[in-house]
């Protein structure tokens, strides 16, 4: 077998600093960024984040309205209206924006008077990149591969199998929470171009992550596949891309993005975060909190008779 030559080795980091990471092309993102970023193990939620979620909002849910997204968000001297695709209208004196910069970027919802020029160019600078993952399930231990007869339990392992066309190269997470699971990721221009292929890739991902999995354990990993499911996050409406990936010199962008406007619309989430935990839930959270904290001392500060700052 041909080993592979230092060229090929820089493809897979290139491919591990960029797609797998930032979510877009290398040349695509912002190097800064990735100096930044704080890589470490994840942290999995074994009933998923979306259990997680709503567990943690329980006590809110009553007051949330779902399948009525936002259509328009008007805001001036008489404060701010939001209203929604069920011709419903609310209004009040501030509003928390959330979406993210790919819903923002779609126009989707309209802002009167229009964002200012900065926020607009936060948004084009903070595009959406995409990561998309391959969730296999195995029905034994014996389809994973190890390192000098040790397990590779919950480690980043990246595959670089045809040196050649590089369309099969692709990063795995091993046995996570001691499962005979598998994740699998591909990231950037390969990931659109996987869930533009019938069934928004699924049968495409599979076959590959698979073919990789038998190439590392010398087996045939297919033959102990239980199931498999695979994301789309570029074909979600409520998202349009995984997560955003500041353009190159675009990384102070995410600071533009969360500042409010006319101290009456406010922004959060990942995007308005810094490059620390870029694309996290962390950053989501630790971006919704700042902004929640602003705009309650606005609101106080206006009680008072004070202006906002």
């Amino acid at each position: 077998m041909e080993e592979p030559s230092f060229k090929d080795l820089l493809q897979l980091v290139a491919m591990n600093s960029g797609p797998l990471e930032s979510a877009v092309e290398l040349d695509r993102s912002s190097s800064l960024e990735s100096a930044k970023f704080a890589a470490g193990a994840d942290v999995l939620v074994k009933e998923g984040y979306g259990t997680f979620v709503e567990a943690f909002g329980q006590e809110v849910m009553p007051h949330v309205r779902l399948n009525a997204p936002v259509t328009k968000i008007s805001y001036g001297a008489s404060g701010v209206s939001v209203e929604t695709a069920t011709k419903e209208r609310f209004k009040g004196r501030k509003v928390l924006v959330t979406v993210s910069t790919g819903v923002l970027a779609s126009g989707k919802i309209a802002f009167e008077p229009a964002l200012p020029a900065d926020k607009r160019e936060a948004i084009a600078g903070l595009p959406m990149g995409l990561l998309n993952k391959v969730i296999l399930e195995f029905s034994t231990a014996d389809v994973f591969p190890e390192d000098d007869g040790a397990a590779l339990d919950n480690t980043w392992v990246l595959y670089g199998g045809d040196l050649g066309s590089r369309e099969d190269d692709m990063a795995f997470v091993f046995r996570p929470m001691d499962t005979n699971t598998a994740i699998g990721f591909f990231g950037g221009d390969r990931a659109w171009e996987l869930e533009k292929q019938p069934g928004r890739g699924k049968d495409a991902m599979t076959k590959l992550a698979v073919t990789a999995m038998s190439a590392m354990c010398k087996c045939d990993a297919g033959k102990a596949l239980v199931k498999s499911r695979t994301t789309a996050w570029g074909s979600e409406s409520w998202t349009h891309g995984a997560y955003s990936a500041a353009l190159p010199g675009k990384s102070a962008m995410r600071g533009v993005l969360a500042k409010p406007v006319a101290h009456q619309v406010y922004f959060a989430g990942e995007a308005c975060y810094n490059a620390t935990y870029n694309g996290s839930f962390a950053a989501a959270y630790n971006s919704a909190i700042q902004a929640s904290y602003t705009l309650l001392r606005c609101l106080k500060r206006e009680d008072g008779g004070a202006p906002c700052k």
